[in-house]
């Protein structure tokens, strides 16, 4: 059983879905339920929208990452200790890269208390 790419594919769909889904249907309004909520993207409304659209673009693309690593991995697996903690590793990564691009991108384009920058 090739853990990595099972790791990478389980976790890389539902990210280009959930991705998917954000860009087409991005949740209107403020809410402690639907969409990307961090205490700077809920400062205001235009801040909401702007990391709501950033977070998809972002959790799409680092959902066909995981879908391309699982997919070579599938053709070139490594060893399976190797494979299941790289899987992890991995998915760990991303999800904390998705953070860390979408609040450099709101703290670029936003001050502290939520106006735009000049």
């Amino acid at each position: 059983m090739n853990q990595l790419a099972i790791i990478a594919l389980v976790t890389g769909v539902p990210f280009v879905l959930m991705g998917l889904v954000f860009k087409f249907f991005p949740p209107k309004d403020i809410n402690s339920i639907y969409g990307y909520r961090t205490s700077s993207s809920m400062r205001n409304p235009e801040t909401w929208q702007s990391a709501n659209q950033f977070a998809a673009k972002l959790m799409i693309q680092m959902g066909a990452l995981l879908v391309g690593v699982g997919v070579i991995t599938f053709v070139l697996p490594p060893s399976p200790v190797t494979g299941g903690l790289a899987g992890i590793a991995l998915v760990i990564l991303t999800v904390v890269m998705q953070i860390y691009f979408t609040e450099k991108h709101i703290s670029k384009h936003f001050d502290e208390k939520g106006r735009r920058r000049k």
